[in-house]
């Protein structure tokens, strides 16, 4: 049983196959792992050579990353943070980091955290909007390093924000779309970049099968959309209307 499958069992959760390619460490993760609740928060380890990568869903507004330089989102100019013994990297000049007292508790148990930890110039961190990212040596404990992470992202929870989890009645959806809630469940994003993150993460079968699923009630939706007339739009159909918009994207990509 190799790491990864270790992982798998200790967190309760499940590995799929991925060709994932990273531009900021030019490695490729052939496996994931996904553990959909480890202490009330949704996981994301990704298998390669040398590394694991340990991804956990926030709501923030932060945007950097430390030591590397991310090719992905240009966070390529470099920002001096007082007593941070780390590289820090941003999108521009202007990017500027708020001063205030809660700013600067973060700092400090950021710095506490990737001391705890043993960050190396090898190694990064790189924190989206949406998500955070860890790139580990693989040799270190994944699980110990993963608790240190998830306190640390207790203890600025006014930072990073849990995502919140949108509510869905199925009595409120039409009986003919009612076989689209798990697809609403799994695929449905309340911002477009999450909507690009969760595209870049799907491999070409799972598209082609989210299609071939959803392509069916184009037809039935729009009626569905279109009974609300001036009306607002429920919850439910916010949802459905998101999960039409992503496969049409999708077919677009795929054309």
């Amino acid at each position: 049983m190799n790491k990864l499958e270790e992982l798998s069992i200790k967190l309760d959760g499940k590995i799929k196959a991925q060709s994932h390619f990273n531009v900021n460490f030019e490695e490729t993760s052939l496996r994931k792992l996904i553990v959909k609740d480890y202490r009330h928060n949704e996981i994301k380890i990704d298998e390669y050579r040398d590394l694991y990568s340990i991804g956990i869903k926030v709501n923030s507004g932060l945007s950097f990353s430390v030591n590397k330089a991310d090719k992905i989102f240009l966070y390529k100019t470099q920002k001096n943070i007082s007593d941070l013994p780390y590289k820090i990297y941003v999108s521009d000049e202007s990017y500027i980091f708020n001063q205030n007292e809660e700013f600067i508790k973060f700092w400090n148990s950021l710095d506490f955290l990737l001391k705890k930890i043993g960050l190396t110039e090898s190694e990064g961190v790189f924190l989206y909007k949406n998500y955070v990212f860890f790139f580990l040596a693989a040799e270190k404990d994944i699980i110990s390093v993963l608790d240190y992470i998830v306190d640390f992202l207790n203890a600025n929870e006014s930072i990073f924000k849990k995502v919140r989890k949108r509510n869905l009645a199925s009595k409120k959806i039409p009986e003919n779309l009612r076989s689209l809630i798990p697809l609403l469940k799994k695929y449905c994003v309340p911002d477009d970049s999450e909507r690009e993150q969760l595209i870049e993460e799907m491999d070409k079968r799972e598209k082609l099968k989210l299609i071939q699923l959803v392509r069916p009630f184009f037809g039935e939706i729009r009626i569905y959309l279109d009974s609300f007339k001036d009306r607002p739009l429920s919850e439910e159909a916010i949802l459905i209307g998101e999960l039409a918009e992503l496969v049409s994207e999708l077919e677009i990509k795929n054309t």
